[in-house]
């Protein structure tokens, strides 16, 4: 649209001729692109109706067609979201709204999705360190890993460079990321194991897709400059 701060038009779930447009967005939703289809999730911005704030609507925009399809998730603001059995899928889940998500698209397809500053199961906001899958064949979403809490500490019984089933990271938002089919965090706002609170951080980490481990790549072993300690090294 070349009005700014549009609401949403959500048209009919899953149609991309049914007039669906997204209302306006920013802080970072989440992206991915498969099939020439740049599927988008979260963010901060307008739904229907009402006041911006945190989304949790996936949608999809068909680079052909130039055009937009609402494929899941709520047609509202501030949803904690339907959490479901960890490591089942359900078309009736999906991930709470969320802005500053972390994406990568995994090799059989999945859209993977965590992290950001959002809401826990409860309905309360805080930093998530929570990870999801969304299957855009049959729109199931999956909770796969993390805590449906928010504000967690990291949990790291491996060592540095070595996957392990119960390494987890501390909930992160505004962190960098990157895709190669695996998920790659680096720094952001995250909590570390020494005081408990929210600071700049310097920890590298990697998820794999076909393991469901995390990895401890790296640290700077500040957090920030005010001396605060991140990680102990394995």
């Amino acid at each position: 649209s070349k009005v700014t701060s549009t609401f949403a038009a959500y048209g009919i779930t899953g149609d991309y001729d049914s007039g669906a447009v997204p209302g306006a967005l920013s802080r970072r939703c989440g992206t991915w692109i498969k099939n020439d289809i740049l599927y988008f999730f979260g963010g901060f911005g307008r739904a229907g109706s009402g006041s911006d704030s945190r989304l949790n609507a996936m949608w999809g925009y068909d680079f052909a067609q130039n055009k937009f399809a609402y494929l899941a998730g709520t047609q509202a603001t501030n949803d904690p979201g339907t959490w479901g059995t960890k490591g089942t899928p359900d078309v009736g889940n999906v991930a709470s709204a969320r802005e500053y998500v972390n994406t990568c698209l995994a090799p059989d397809g999945l859209l993977w999705l965590g992290f950001g500053f959002g809401y826990q199961s409860s309905g309360t906001t805080g930093q998530l360190n929570d990870l999801w899958t969304f299957n855009t064949d049959t729109l199931e979403w999956c909770w796969q890993f993390g805590d449906d809490g928010i504000n967690q500490i990291p949990v790291v019984p491996g060592a540095l460079h070595v996957g392990d089933p119960t390494n987890k990271p501390s909930s992160v938002q505004q962190g960098a990321f990157w895709d190669d089919g695996r998920m790659w965090t680096f720094g952001g706002f995250s909590y570390g194991i020494a005081n408990g609170s929210s600071k700049r951080s310097g920890s590298t980490w990697k998820w794999d897709t076909n393991t469901f481990e995390w990895t401890v790549e790296g640290y700077t072993g500040l957090l920030a400059d005010d001396g605060n300690t991140d990680l102990v090294k394995g």
